[in-house]
């Protein structure tokens, strides 16, 4: 089986057991010649979840620790209209 198919089973393996997340983003980095990977999540109550390769967990740890805002101007309209959903970057 190929490294791609693999990791595309081991996705959606992760999605039942989440305990395989930091694995795969490691493996999703691998990939792409990346240095880490990180799934990043804000809610409309600005709630942040993560997961990470581990060799950036603890700089995310300190990340999500800190007060943020969504900075762009327009997620802030997004927002204020209930909007949700993905809306890709200029």
């Amino acid at each position: 089986m190929s490294d791609t198919i693999t990791l595309i089973d081991r996705i959606y393996e992760a999605a039942v057991i989440p305990e395989l997340w930091p694995d795969v983003c490691a493996s999703l980095a691998g990939e792409v010649n990346g240095f880490s990977a990180c799934i990043l999540t804000i809610d409309t109550d600005q709630t942040l979840r993560w997961v990470c390769s581990p060799n950036i967990d603890e700089q995310m740890e300190r990340y999500s620790a800190q007060r943020y805002e969504v900075a762009k101007p327009e997620a802030r309209a997004l927002d204020a209209v209930g909007a949700d959903g993905f809306c890709p970057g200029h």
